[in-house]
């Protein structure tokens, strides 16, 4: 799948929200999450957050790291948001680092993260 590198995927389980599957309400886990699905409620982990190409998610996500290659819609709190090609963002993020590849789209408003704020469940 190449979701995340091998060296941020050590000692952390990867929860999957496969193609097709339609998820409402609010996901909590310790380890990475991948969405090829779609979701609507809250997702928080004290890792990484992945939406496939055929993902959507909309809500309030809380994590490490979320990379975008679907569609994310509403408030993310986050180190670092990654969009990918073709990925998209719409809503209000808090972030320390983003990055937006060529093809990417960002709509919305974006705040600087202090680097000694810390994500919390």
């Amino acid at each position: 799948m190449g979701v995340f590198n091998k060296s941020e995927s050590v000692n952390h389980e990867t929860t999957v929200i496969a193609s097709g599957a339609i998820f409402k309400g609010e996901i909590s886990v310790n380890g990475n999450i991948h969405i090829d699905g779609n979701v609507e409620g809250n997702i928080s982990t004290t890792t990484n957050v992945s939406i496939g190409n055929k993902g959507a998610v909309k809500g309030e996500v809380k994590a490490k790291k979320m990379i975008i290659s679907g569609f994310f819609e509403g408030k993310a709190n986050c180190h670092e948001i990654e969009i990918l090609k073709d990925g998209s963002l719409k809503g209000e993020i808090v972030v320390e680092n983003i990055i937006i590849e060529k093809g990417g789209d960002f709509s919305g408003i974006c705040h600087k993260k202090d680097k000694e704020l810390t994500v919390k469940k």
